[in-house]
């Protein structure tokens, strides 16, 4: 059954955002994060719930950065992406990360470290490119991502 209320998108620009999407998970998995940053508006906002805000393009390469100094591998798995609102300039979407990660080298065994809702606004940019305005990331299962290899006590 239907959603009568449910927004009618083009295809073209559910397959625009699906491609944000994975290229934001890409430069991360593969590239440690560098282009992150161009993936965002020049004001774009970065929050982690519970763990703090990454406020403009040169806070997110500067944590990326760091994160490149540590023997971090992941893999982020989005999923169910969904358009709650859109027009010709902006778009607000939910969808759903699988996060498995590690510190220290390949191979590790493949349990999910969080499932995490990442609620996003989205911008057009004058050059035709969709960018992330905010993205909002909210822990539903497992722990946030220990991206300093540290141990807890």
């Amino acid at each position: 059954m239907s959603d009568p209320d449910a927004p009618v998108m083009p295809p073209a620009l559910l397959s625009d955002l699906q491609a944000l999407s994975h290229r934001f998970a890409w430069l991360i998995d593969h590239r440690g994060g560098v282009g992150v940053s161009e993936l965002f508006t020049p004001d774009g906002q970065y929050e982690l719930v519970g763990i703090g805000t990454l406020a403009g393009r040169a806070q997110i390469d500067d944590f990326y950065a760091y994160r490149r100094t540590t023997d971090r591998i992941a893999r982020h798995v989005f999923s169910n992406l969904t358009i709650l609102t859109a027009d010709h300039a902006r778009a607000q979407t939910c969808s759903v990360l699988t996060l498995y990660a590690a510190n220290g080298a390949a191979p590790h065994a493949a349990h999910p470290a969080m499932v995490a809702d990442y609620d996003d606004t989205l911008r057009l940019g004058d050059d035709g490119r969709w960018r992330f305005a905010r993205r909002t990331v909210t822990r539903i299962l497992g722990e946030h991502p220990n991206l300093t290899g540290e141990t807890t006590t």
